[in-house]
């Protein structure tokens, strides 16, 4: 019977990979879905930054990051090689934090109040 069900969460899941999170749950996240997602966050934040405008929320995918037991290796699923990553990665993956990078010499980012 319990291999019945893992064949069936595995069927349910496709694709989709597991990231356990602190709190004991499982988020599962698109592999090809998060890069679109993550490209788009640092697209939108160069873009705020260039306006002087606040930078958007980060997307769902870099919460399950930041919530997960294992950031480093979380970071390295969803990231998946590329660079493109608007945060200081240090202090997402040590504290969960987002703290803004600098995206440009001339734009710094904007802090929210």
């Amino acid at each position: 019977m319990r291999d019945k069900i893992r064949r069936l969460q595995k069927a349910m899941h496709g694709t989709l990979e597991p990231v356990p999170q602190r709190d004991g749950s499982t988020a599962y996240v698109d592999p090809q879905q998060v890069l679109r997602e993550v490209f788009l966050y640092f697209a939108e934040s160069a873009r705020a930054d260039y306006k002087r405008d606040l930078r958007p929320a980060p997307p769902a995918c870099l919460e399950v990051v930041a919530n997960a037991k294992d950031r480093q290796v979380a970071l390295e699923m969803v990231m998946a090689g590329t660079t493109h990553l608007p945060v200081d990665e240090e202090a997402l993956i040590v504290d969960g934090e987002f703290v803004p990078r600098q995206l440009a010499p001339s734009y710094t980012p904007v802090e929210g109040e």
